[in-house]
């Protein structure tokens, strides 16, 4: 975990590259960069980083397929109304019932019923990066952590494949765009977005 120095170097290079807000951010239970952010951008939110949560569920699970239980996690962000999730839950919780796993659906989806106080849409936005595992683990087991960084791109092309089945879970449609945008206006009047 870098330190709070390195974290403000970061978020004040970013600032100084005319980044004037960060609205949302996924991330882990990192202390310094949490802190820093808030600093740099005092309107920051901080969301659960869902690739760092499912690992934790899926260490102490009988789930043999690690996307099934990311499904099933994913799904409980992304529910229609929030008596939708509490059903969603209710059912994730029958499955997943041991001592160890109430624990840590104490511990880590605790904050999950607070982020229904936005819009489906912002919500699909927070976490619709966690819905394809398979994309960061392509590029992650893609890489030799030995080897320097890749810089030819045409190199990355080939290590990932086809890499056109991977861009329906990493961005949205013009259609989708606009309604994330008006439901972040209405949330934030004073940031000029357009």
């Amino acid at each position: 975990m870098n330190n709070n120095r390195f974290w403000l170097d970061c978020f004040e290079n970013l600032k100084s590259r005319r980044i004037k807000n960060i609205l949302f951010l996924s991330v882990d239970n990192n202390r310094n960069m949490k802190r820093t952010a808030k600093i740099a951008f005092p309107d920051i939110v901080f969301v659960d980083s869902l690739t760092d949560i499912v690992p934790k569920f899926f260490k102490y699970s009988t789930e043999r397929d690690a996307k099934k239980l990311a499904s099933r996690l994913h799904s409980l962000y992304i529910q229609k109304t929030l008596s939708d999730y509490k059903e969603a839950l209710k059912g994730f919780n029958s499955v997943y019932n041991n001592v160890i796993q109430q624990k840590l659906v104490e511990k880590y989806l605790c904050n999950v019923e607070g982020i229904y106080k936005y819009s489906n849409n912002i919500r699909e936005l927070l976490f619709k990066h966690s819905a394809n595992i398979n994309f960061y683990d392509s590029i992650r087991l893609a890489f030799n952590s030995n080897n320097n960084y890749v810089t030819d791109i045409e190199e990355i092309y080939e290590k990932l494949g086809d890499i056109k089945k991977y861009f329906g879970f990493i961005s949205f449609k013009k259609r989708e765009w606009i309604l994330i945008l008006n439901d972040l206006i209405q949330i934030y009047p004073k940031i000029n977005f357009i």
